[in-house]
């Protein structure tokens, strides 16, 4: 999808990365993710691609034990706005902020050398983590999918997301 929402954009010109961990997420969760990777693509869309700024979006899902963190990074120049507690402001980190909480997530913005959006979220709530033990006692299977099926067949020969922790975002160094 992030694919399609770059072509359709007219940014053909930006190289999309994807990396993901394998992991099995409840639909709702996935559905959230999936919104929150559009949204945050179409911010550096609007703000970085369309204004030739930059010509690169990284998207990684990683595990870290009970959590996952979803990234979505571009090369721009960085968020210049700031609101007036000195965090960045405007109605697309505030819908990034509603969606992150509906998984339980905490979002992290990062701006500087380009825009890391980062939402780290427990891997299983309640409800999840029931159906989840059922699967593996054989009572069926949740949803499986990553990061790739997010942004569609990416391009041959992208260069892999830098190896790191879940913690660790690293900046656009080139």
């Amino acid at each position: 999808m992030l694919n399609e929402l770059l072509q359709v954009s007219g940014c053909d010109h930006v190289v999309l990365a994807v990396r993901a961990d394998p992991v099995a997420l409840p639909l709702d969760t996935l559905t959230t993710l999936v919104l929150i990777a559009m949204e945050a693509a179409t911010n550096s869309i609007k703000h970085v691609f369309s204004k030739a700024a930059g010509r690169r979006l990284d998207v990684t899902l990683r595990r870290s034990g009970n959590e996952l963190e979803l990234a979505i990074a571009d090369d721009g120049p960085g968020l210049p706005d700031r609101g007036s507690a000195g965090r960045p402001s405007g109605l697309g980190l505030s819908i990034l902020e509603s969606l992150a909480s509906q998984i339980g997530g905490e979002l992290y913005v990062q701006s500087g050398s380009g825009t890391v959006v980062r939402v780290v979220f427990p891997l299983m709530r309640g409800r999840q983590r029931a159906a989840s033990d059922a699967a593996a006692a054989g009572g069926g299977s949740p949803q499986r999918d990553n990061v790739a099926a997010i942004a569609g067949t990416h391009r041959e020969g992208m260069p892999a997301w830098a190896g790191g922790g879940m913690r660790s975002v690293p900046p656009y160094d080139g």
